[in-house]
């Protein structure tokens, strides 16, 4: 009877050392570059954006005559940033959420996306319309700018303050549906997002005409959803490679001890 418990004691033993060797190899995997995140991004928020611009003929505008009166400096309402926002950020988290193998979160980045852009879209129509312009104005002398601007600065300032907003928000939201570093990938997508949505905005404000319904805008959406998904896989491909190389090393002093 001795034998046979001890032969049990040694199966198992053996048992647990392969599950154990095989979880250490898993852990000890380097996560490659995902490259379907930047493309599911680009094509997700490129998406969003023409999608805005394909209603804004018909439902957009009959929301914006319900608020001429209340917004008559924009002739638009929050309840449009909120349509917009909703648009873009649930069509563009949900593309970037079926970048992974898991594709629940498709669901979790839809969720945040839709949350963030709506938030985002509604507070620019909702401040002070010398608020957006005053913040692109602080942008633009903090970069070197003239104190003074034209009104060609004027116009770039009301973009880079929009797209600043916009970028920041939407990106901090966003990044919360993050399978790890969620707090490291929201500031991450906060950064990234206002960079690059304040020039794409700056230009669309000054030089685009029609700029709402416009190539650049669609491009500049993409754009921006590429930069998000780069920005992410570029984060878990430098994180898998710490944690691989911090496995290895205590795997190495294991095996000295």
């Amino acid at each position: 009877m001795r034998d046979v418990g001890g032969s049990e004691d040694r199966q198992f033993k053996t048992v647990s050392d392969d599950e154990a060797r095989r979880r250490h190899e898993t852990e000890n995997q380097e996560e490659g570059f995902n490259w379907m995140l930047p493309l599911f991004g680009a094509i997700g928020f490129g998406v969003g954006f023409a999608l805005t611009c394909a209603i804004s003929a018909t439902m957009y505008n009959i929301v914006q005559n319900a608020w001429v009166d209340v917004y008559p400096g924009t002739g638009v309402g929050p309840d449009v940033g909120v349509l917009r926002g909703i648009i873009v950020g649930l069509i563009g988290g949900a593309a970037l959420g079926l970048a992974f193998d898991d594709k629940m979160h498709a669901v979790y980045f839809s969720f945040t996306g839709a949350i963030g852009f709506a938030i985002a879209f509604a507070l620019v129509i909702s401040l002070d319309p010398m608020t957006v312009p005053d913040l692109g104005g602080a942008i633009i002398r903090f970069m070197g700018g003239p104190e003074f601007l034209s009104s060609f600065e004027i116009a770039l300032a009301h973009g880079l303050g929009a797209g600043a907003i916009v970028g920041a928000i939407g990106g901090l939201v966003l990044g919360l549906a993050s399978p790890k570093g969620r707090i490291v990938c929201s500031l991450l997508l906060c950064f990234t997002g206002a960079t690059w949505f304040a020039n794409a905005f700056a230009v669309e404000s000054a030089v685009v005409e029609d700029g709402l319904c416009s190539s650049w805008n669609v491009g500049g959406g993409a754009a921006g959803g590429a930069i998000f998904g780069l920005a992410l896989a570029l984060y878990y491909r430098i994180h898998g490679r710490l944690r691989s190389t911090n496995h290895r090393a205590a795997g190495t002093g294991d095996g000295i001890s």
